[in-house]
């Protein structure tokens, strides 16, 4: 397709480096963005033929966990790219594969590749009753076809903080004219 020339800039000759360089720089980036893209030259003399060099494009956008929540109790793993994920999966922080079933604390539901976004989401969902510590979540994708950088695959992690706010105490009486009510969100108690 045709691209919006308002993103490619071009430096001036350089007599010091003898080059002239072009950069094409697009923002928002989406799944179906990668591909082959043609950089080309032409001179201004009509004698001299267009000099033109294909590069490919590979996109992989992996959208980070947030590093640390609170009580939060549904994950999603949202990736855009090039190329389908051949798995994606969850893990806790023993690197032990999420397990979902009838007494398993989680639920996970897989989306479908969008072939229209070239994208897929898992939504991982967590039953907080059945925590009261710090539980570390990683969404790894692996591919079939690989491409610089994937070979390990591509992880995002997030550290849930399963805790409760307690009050100092269940009643507060005043005596005066002030009233002082504490909370206390305690990290080492669930």
């Amino acid at each position: 397709g045709a691209i919006d020339s308002s993103k490619i800039v071009t430096t001036e000759y350089s007599e010091t480096d003898k080059t002239i360089v072009s950069t094409f720089t697009f923002t928002g980036v989406g799944g179906k963005d990668g591909g082959d893209y043609t950089c080309t030259f032409n001179f201004n003399k009509e004698t001299i033929s267009p000099l033109s060099k294909k590069t490919k494009a590979t996109i992989a956008v992996l959208t980070p966990l947030d590093a640390m929540t609170i009580n939060k109790e549904t994950l999603e793993c949202t990736f855009i790219g090039t190329y389908k994920p051949g798995t994606v999966k969850w893990y806790t922080a023993t690197n032990t594969e999420v397990v979902t079933g009838e007494d398993s604390a989680y639920t996970i539901t897989p989306g479908p590749w969008n072939t229209e976004e070239n994208s897929i989401k898992s939504t991982l969902k967590i039953d907080k009753s059945k925590y009261t510590e710090v539980v570390t979540f990683t969404c790894a994708l692996t591919f079939t076809d690989t491409f610089p950088g994937s070979a390990d695959g591509l992880k995002t992690q997030s550290a849930v903080h399963f805790r409760e706010i307690e009050s100092k105490s269940e009643t507060t009486y005043s005596t005066g004219n002030d009233v002082t009510i504490s909370c206390v969100f305690d990290f080492t108690k669930g």
